[in-house]
């Protein structure tokens, strides 16, 4: 017999994280009693793309394990599926009657907005609500740019989406019973080992990374960047927890960036450095692009830090 009170569906895609995650939050306020758990897909046609590489699966890996346990303390679920996406939302809707699909907009490639607009038909077909919400500063079926930074400002200033723990009941006992492919790498899914010297994966090893660039390494930028060898460590390092693919280049806007997070974080950061001072007023002034190192991840972190947004992505063909 279904449950008289639905749970709610997050869809994950590339934003493997907790922290100011619209998509969650939405789910948990929504949620009217009823449970909330997230679903992340291994789709084929995604891993079957020629930009994918195995270091983006084991980054996805490490990604998924570190969010796992922070779901688990606010009482979510994550089930993993392997499968096309429409199939495998179907099945879990005739498994849950869950009638609440709730995910970020995602800046990807044709075959993932080829992939989201069958979802979205989908939706309509199956009378299940589909929110999608925007995390970043690129601004789906805009007519014209013009007042298009107004709306950047507005989404870069609002409010961190903080995430409530789910308390609701209804369908949770359905969603324990769900089954899992389990968190999976590259063997599970028939892949070449990762051989990369790359970053690690996680919202944790995300924020460390971004902390380190703030309050050490970023006082070296201007001119270590342009070196083979300083640059490696005095660019920011945090395109992977940008979920850059490669064969795409995304730009990541310095200017309210890491202003606003130096200006938030004041004494615990070496902002005593006139040069380094110099360089984010620069970057401020100018939008001027920051580089972010090698883009090797397809995993989508960027989220408030320390209560502001951090990083805004926009796509140049």
């Amino acid at each position: 017999m279904p449950d008289p009170i639905p749970p709610v569906c997050v869809w994950l895609k590339r934003d493997l994280r907790v922290r100011d995650h619209a998509a969650l939050a939405t789910a948990v306020a929504r949620a009217r009693g009823g449970a909330v758990f997230a679903v992340f897909l291994y789709e084929p046609e995604v891993l079957a793309q020629p930009e994918w590489d195995p270091s983006h699966t084991e980054f996805q890996r490490e990604c998924l394990a570190d969010l796992d346990t922070a779901l688990a303390r606010l009482g979510i679920r994550l089930v993993t599926r392997r499968g096309e996406a429409v199939a495998a939302l179907e099945r879990l809707r005739t498994e849950t009657g869950f009638r609440l699909l709730v995910a970020h907009e995602e800046t990807g490639t044709g075959v993932t907005y080829a992939r989201d607009r069958r979802v979205r038909r989908w939706a309509r077909a199956a009378e299940v609500e589909f929110v999608e919400l925007p995390q970043t500063g690129v601004v789906r079926r805009l007519a014209s740019r013009d007042g298009w930074n107004r709306l950047w400002e507005n989404r870069m200033g609002a409010a961190e989406a903080r995430v409530s723990r789910s308390g609701g009941h209804g369908g949770r006992t359905g969603i324990a019973r769900l089954d899992t492919a389990g968190i999976l790498g590259c063997r599970e899914l028939g892949q070449p080992p990762d051989t990369k010297d790359r970053q690690p994966g996680g919202e944790r090893a995300a924020h460390d990374v971004l902390d380190d660039f703030l309050a050490r390494r970023g006082r070296g930028y201007a001119g270590g960047i342009s070196s083979p060898l300083g640059a490696v460590t005095n660019c920011s390092r945090l395109s992977p927890a940008l979920g850059v693919l490669p064969g795409m280049t995304l730009a990541v806007f310095a200017g309210s960036a890491l202003v606003h997070a130096a200006r938030r974080r004041g004494g615990s950061l070496h902002l005593e450095s006139n040069r380094f001072r110099m360089e984010l007023r620069a970057a401020d002034a100018r939008h001027e692009v920051l580089d972010l190192g090698a883009p090797i991840a397809a995993v989508m972190l960027c989220g408030a830090h320390d209560g502001r947004r951090m990083l805004v992505l926009s796509q140049r063909e």
